[in-house]
């Protein structure tokens, strides 16, 4: 039996690819109630760091697509209730980069796949799906966000990171292989080491943030 650890929990490959699954086909009973939660932690504070443990479907290149990959991860993450703390981000990491002065003042975000809730910027529903959505950032953006797992959710088998690679895009293998240190913003022409996420609240295992836990496990 193989087993996973993570943010201080062992776990069998197997309980976190049932988890995994049952949320791929009940995502509103696996979402709406961590919303609640992470409105209530950010209730006291605007900004905070926050630990994110999060299951993700793992996108495969078109003839791979029967398959049914994911990956259990941590990551160390900026989350804000105020609307206007990602444009500061990367105007601030922008400035620090170099970038052009007066293309720095013109940046503002594009529109996203996700419309934010009006009163806490973290939480987001999906155009696409009205799923809820956790929104946060990674500033600066690492290389290396934390500890990962690839886990094939059908066989409950254990993947490496180079077989997974192998399954996707070219483009998805390098950004998983070789994730760029800095993002180059092509509408407004400046660099910026500031990386914005949306992931379906469905997937997210636990949130951890002003000393306050919210589990969804």
């Amino acid at each position: 039996m193989q087993n996973v650890t993570i943010a201080g929990q062992t776990f069998t490959v197997a309980q976190v690819a049932a988890r995994f699954n049952d949320a791929q086909a009940n995502p509103r009973a696996h979402g709406s109630t961590l919303s609640a939660e992470v409105a209530r932690i950010l209730a006291t504070s605007v900004t905070t760091f926050a630990h994110v443990v999060q299951a993700t479907p793992v996108l495969l290149k078109a003839a791979n697509k029967a398959r049914n990959i994911m990956k259990l991860s941590t990551v160390n993450v900026m989350l804000s209730s105020s609307h206007a703390t990602y444009e500061n981000a990367v105007k601030n990491s922008a400035t620090k980069q170099d970038s052009d002065a007066d293309k720095v003042a013109a940046f503002k975000p594009q529109a996203a796949n996700f419309t934010r809730d009006a009163d806490c910027a973290a939480l987001a529903t999906s155009n696409k799906t009205e799923l809820p959505m956790l929104v946060y950032l990674t500033y600066p953006n690492p290389r290396n966000a934390g500890k990962r797992y690839f886990i094939d959710a059908d066989s409950n088998e254990l993947m490496s990171t180079q077989d997974v690679a192998e399954l996707m895009t070219p483009s998805g293998a390098k950004q998983l292989l070789d994730p760029p240190a800095v993002t180059h913003n092509k509408t407004h022409d400046i660099e910026h080491t500031v990386s914005t996420r949306s992931v379906n609240m469905h997937n997210i295992f636990k949130v951890v943030a002003n000393k306050q836990t919210a589990t969804n496990f």
